[in-house]
């Protein structure tokens, strides 16, 4: 429920943060080989198959994504969800949660 927020508040607040000269971002990640993917490794298999690059990210990995995000480059992008999980919403997997 908190990632939907976060989501959301990407989405509709990206507006209200433009006007300030503001990009306001979000990213949904994947599983991580990190520590806390460690924890979570059980549950994280349950999706793993569905990915379309079977494996955990890597934490540089997505580290190159929050480090593209911030340039300057790409001062036009905002109001966006940025999904880094190996493909595995793509897949539908989402759907198989429930």
């Amino acid at each position: 429920m908190s990632k939907h927020f976060v989501i959301w508040f990407a989405k509709t607040d990206a507006a209200r943060f433009g006007a300030k000269n503001v990009r306001i971002l979000s990213v949904t990640p994947g599983n991580f080989d990190t520590p806390m993917g460690a924890l979570e490794k059980d549950e994280a298999g349950t999706y793993l198959k569905f990915n379309a690059i079977k494996r955990n990210g890597k934490p540089e990995e997505i580290a190159a994504l929050y480090e593209m995000l911030s340039d300057e480059q790409l001062g036009y992008l905002t109001g966006a969800d940025i999904i880094c999980d190996g493909g595995c919403i793509a897949s539908g997997a989402g759907a198989f949660s429930r």
